[in-house]
C-alpha cells in the first residue's frame, strides 16, 4: 500500500509540475502542486522506513509532516488563492457558509472518536491530520454548493471540490486504528482513486476560468 501511494502521489506531482511548465498557471493550480509534492515527500519517508524496516511506521513520524503540509497547501489553495474569487462575503449567503461547517464534523467527529483506542502516539499523529483537513473539507464544501456569483467557479470545478472531499473522507476514515490494518489498507487504496483525479481535474477547471 505504500508503495501505491508513493507512485500515485509522484505521478500526480509530476502531472502537475508537468502542467505548471507547459501553460501559465494561477497561483492556485501551483499552490495545489505543492500539495501533491508533499504528500509524494511523506510517503517516501513511509516507502523508505519500510524498505529498511520492513513494516510500515506508526504513530507520529517525518512521514506525517508531509500529510499534514498536504493539507496546509490544499488550505492555502482555496483561502489564498481562490475563495475571495468566489465569495464577495455578503450576509445573504451565510447559510451555504454555516452549512458548509457540517463537512468537517467527519474528521474531527472520527479524531475524538479514535481517542483511547490507540496508543497516543498514533492518536497524535490522526489529529493532527484531522484538523486541517477539517478545514479543507469546509472550504472544499463551501466552494462546491455555494451559489456562482461570477466568473462561473463553482460550476467547472464542482469536479474537484467532490474529489477533494471524498479523499478526505477516505482518508480520514483510513487513520482509524480501530477498523484494524486490512480495513485501513482499503480505505487508502480507495483514498488514491479521487487523489489520482484532483490535478486533472483542477487543471481542466481553472483553464475555464483563468485567462
Amino acid at each position: 500500500m505504500i508503495l501505491l501511494q508513493l507512485a500515485v502521489s509522484l505521478g500526480a506531482a509530476l502531472y502537475g509540475i508537468y502542467a505548471c511548465k507547459k501553460g501559465r498557471q494561477p497561483l492556485f493550480f501551483k499552490i495545489l502542486c505543492y500539495a501533491m509534492l508533499s504528500y509524494f515527500m511523506g510517503n517516501l519517508f513511509k516507502a523508505g522506513y519500510f524498505l529498511v524496516y520492513q513494516t510500515a511506521p506508526a504513530g507520529f513520524h517525518i512521514g506525517v509532516l508531509g500529510h499534514i503540509g498536504t493539507y496546509f497547501f490544499l488550505i492555502s489553495s482555496y483561502y489564498g488563492a481562490i475563495d475571495s474569487l468566489l465569495d464577495n462575503e455578503e450576509p445573504g449567503y451565510n447559510r451555504y457558509r454555516y452549512l458548509s461547517l457540517a463537512a468537517p464534523v467527519i474528521p474531527l467527529g472520527m479524531a475524538c472518536f479514535s481517542y483511547g483506542r490507540a496508543g497516543f502516539f498514533q492518536w497524535l499523529a490522526f489529529f493532527l491530520i484531522a484538523v486541517p483537513m477539517a478545514f479543507t473539507m469546509y472550504f472544499a464544501m463551501k466552494h462546491l454548493i455555494f451559489p456562482d456569483i461570477e466568473l462561473g467557479i463553482v460550476r467547472v470545478m464542482r469536479p474537484y471540490n467532490i474529489c477533494v472531499l471524498i479523499f478526505c473522507f477516505f482518508d480520514a476514515c483510513a487513520h482509524v486504528s480501530l477498523w484494524g490494518e486490512k480495513v485501513s489498507n482499503i480505505f487508502l487504496a480507495m483514498s488514491m482513486i479521487p487523489f489520482v483525479f484532483m490535478i486533472p481535474l483542477a487543471r481542466k477547471g481553472v483553464a475555464k476560468w483563468f485567462i
